[in-house]
């Protein structure tokens, strides 16, 4: 590390020790990781990293990589379906120089851990994120985001919560009939998830994409849709089976909006 590289890639098939002269570089300005790792405490070091991937990571303490890369630009995250690794690195982002976060994390069968997603970027300015839904979603000083791209997936059906407002009139006619069962008008349980924070956290934004997921969950988790002032560009993937149910209230909080693209 001492020989002036400037690039690495390094994959574990098993836990490995990385130890201090490997966690430390004045040259290195791009690292990919991926495998798993455990890590020196606070033994990283990497003053002039740019671009920093981490693929399908096992990790102990990742907040000490993103803290020990005080230049870093660019961060790209993968987490996989394999639940024997458990969310690593995109659940929580804290950098004060990141431009540009590409997080992707396919963990369908780990509900249980996502609890809390944060982003504390104030330097970013792309963000693209995709995720089942977190209980909770918080964004701090991104008012430099200029653009989003948003994916973020329901952890459950939502038929049945349409159908209790779509069969509201059915019911009334069919009050005569008494045999319904009791289980019948339980409430609904709510539906996990909010991301109420996450979104007025990106209102500064000047483009938007949002795929048919995230207009759905738009709809049932976000608690009040702020006004998005400086948005020009909106562009969304449609579905005829969810997420248009947000549009209206969507394109009535873009009062500057240019351009709509459905694709």
């Amino acid at each position: 590390m001492d020989r002036g590289l400037l690039e690495l890639r390094l994959h574990a098939y098993a836990c490995v020790l990385l130890k201090r002269e490997l966690l430390t570089s004045n040259t290195l300005v791009k690292l990919t990781l991926s495998g798993e790792y455990c890590l020196e405490v606070k033994g990283v070091y990497f003053p002039v990293l740019k671009s920093l991937s981490l693929e399908f990571l096992k990790l102990d303490y990742p907040d000490y990589l993103l803290d020990g890369c005080p230049t870093l630009e660019e961060l790209f995250v993968a987490d996989d379906d394999d639940h024997s690794n458990p969310l690593c690195c995109g659940a929580v982002v804290k950098s004060e120089s990141l431009k540009r976060l590409v997080v992707s994390i396919d963990l369908p069968d780990s509900q249980e851990d996502h609890n809390s997603m944060l982003l504390d970027t104030p330097s970013l300015v792309y963000l693209k994120y995709t995720s089942y839904v977190f209980k909770e979603h918080d964004a701090v000083g991104l008012d430099l985001l200029v653009e989003a791209r948003l994916d973020l997936s329901l952890w459950e059906s939502t038929s049945d919560y349409d159908d209790d407002h779509d069969d509201d009139v059915d019911d009334e006619e069919e009050e005569d009939n008494e045999t319904d069962d009791d289980d019948d008008d339980e409430p609904t349980m709510p539906i996990f998830g909010d991301v109420t924070k996450l979104v007025v956290g990106i209102t500064n934004i000047t483009t938007l994409h949002l795929s048919a997921d995230s207009l759905e969950t738009f709809h049932f988790c976000c608690e009040s849709m702020p006004v998005f002032n400086n948005l020009l560009n909106l562009s969304i993937e449609s579905d005829k089976e969810k997420g248009w149910q947000v549009m209206p209230i969507l394109l009535k909080s873009c009062p500057r909006l240019q351009t709509f693209e459905i694709k």
